[in-house]
C-alpha cells in the first residue's frame, strides 16, 4: 500500500504528527510519499520517498491528509482527480472533517487490516461563463460569491431551471454541499443538513431583507446567478473553499450545479455524524458559551 502525505506546516503541531506518522506507517508496511518540499521537515533516517507530488498522485492507494479541515478539503480536491481515498489527521482546531487525531495514529493499523469504509461526499461546481470564455471551479464544502472589501452590497438575480427564485441585496451568497452546511453557510445562519440529504444551499450573507432564508435545491436542479448591476464601486467575486477569489467581469453569469465528481474520505465507524456535530461543533459552542459567562 502506498500513501501520499500532505501536511500543511503552518500548523504548530504538523512535524511532530508527521514524524510520529511516518514511524506508526513504516511498521504497518506503509510505503510513505511526500513532496520534496517537505525535506527540511522530516527527521534523519525515516523511511519516505520524496517526489514530485503531482506526478507521484496516479501511483498511489490513498491520500493522507495531515492539518485542518482546509487541508483536507485541499487534499480531497487533488485525490478526486484520480479516485483516491483520502483520511484526515487532525492538527488543526476544528477538524470536523477529520478522521483522526493527531493522538490517536494506532488506529492506522486498520488501513492494512480493510476496518474501514470509503464515504463519497457531493461536490458542486460552479461555472463562469462570459461571451468568449468559461471557467469551472469545483468546490466541497461551499462556493462563496461576495462582495470586494471597500465594495457597496451587491444585487444579484438567483434562478433555478429558467424561473426566478430570488433577488438578493446583500454582502453575497453562498452555496453549500451538505458538507459545506457547517461551515462558512452555517456561519452566515444557515442550517445543518445531514449528509446523506443531497442537497444545494443557498444562503445570504448579511441581506437586506427581514426575511431572506436558506433555500435548499435537489442536486439535480441548475442554478443561476447573475449580477443585476456592476459598477466601480461595486465589484463581485467568487471563492471556492476559501481559496483565492476571483473576480467576475460584468458579462458573466455563474451558473452552479453538482458536480460530476464526488470526494472519498476514509471512515472508521467510531463516529457518526451527529457525535462529531455535537463533539466538535454543539459542544465546542457550548464550552464557549461557559468560559466567557
Amino acid at each position: 500500500m502506498k500513501a501520499i502525505l500532505i501536511p500543511n506546516f503552518k500548523k504548530e503541531q504538523t512535524e511532530h504528527c508527521l514524524n510520529g506518522l511516518l514511524d506508526v506507517l513504516e511498521r504497518l508496511g506503509i510505503e510513505a510519499y511526500l513532496d520534496r518540499a517537505s525535506r527540511p521537515y522530516v527527521r534523519d533516517g525515516a523511511r519516505v520517498h520524496f517526489c514530485e507530488f503531482i506526478d507521484a498522485m496516479g501511483r498511489m492507494d490513498l491520500v493522507i491528509a495531515i492539518g485542518g479541515d482546509g487541508t483536507i478539503i485541499h487534499s480531497a480536491k487533488h485525490a478526486v482527480k484520480h479516485n483516491l481515498p483520502v483520511l484526515g489527521i487532525n492538527v488543526g482546531r476544528l477538524g470536523f472533517l477529520a478522521q483522526l487525531e493527531s493522538n490517536e495514529l494506532h488506529q492506522l493499523s486498520r488501513l492494512v487490516q480493510g476496518r474501514y469504509t470509503v464515504r463519497k461526499h457531493m461536490m458542486i461546481e460552479a461555472k463562469i461563463q462570459t461571451d468568449s470564455e468559461q471557467m469551472v471551479c469545483v468546490a466541497l464544502n461551499d462556493i462563496a460569491i461576495t462582495k470586494g472589501d471597500l465594495s457597496r452590497i451587491i444585487d444579484v438575480d438567483v434562478t433555478c431551471n429558467g424561473k426566478l427564485v430570488s433577488e438578493y441585496h446583500a454582502d453575497g451568497v453562498i452555496f453549500s454541499t451538505p458538507v459545506g452546511s457547517t461551515a462558512y453557510a452555517m456561519s452566515a445562519g444557515g442550517p445543518v443538513v445531514d449528509p446523506s440529504i443531497a442537497s444545494i444551499g443557498m444562503t445570504p450573507i448579511c441581506p437586506h431583507s427581514l426575511f431572506s432564508r436558506t433555500v435548499l435545491f435537489s442536486p439535480e436542479k441548475e442554478l443561476v446567478v447573475r449580477a443585476k448591476y456592476i459598477n466601480n464601486h461595486n465589484d463581485l467575486y467568487l471563492s471556492a473553499d476559501g481559496e483565492r477569489p476571483i473576480k467576475i467581469r460584468r458579462d458573466s453569469q455563474i451558473v452552479i450545479r453538482k458536480s460530476d465528481l464526488a470526494a472519498r474520505l476514509i471512515d472508521f465507524g467510531d463516529r457518526d455524524f451527529y457525535e462529531i456535530l455535537n463533539l466538535k461543533i454543539l459542544g465546542r459552542g457550548q464550552r464557549n458559551e461557559i468560559e466567557t459567562a
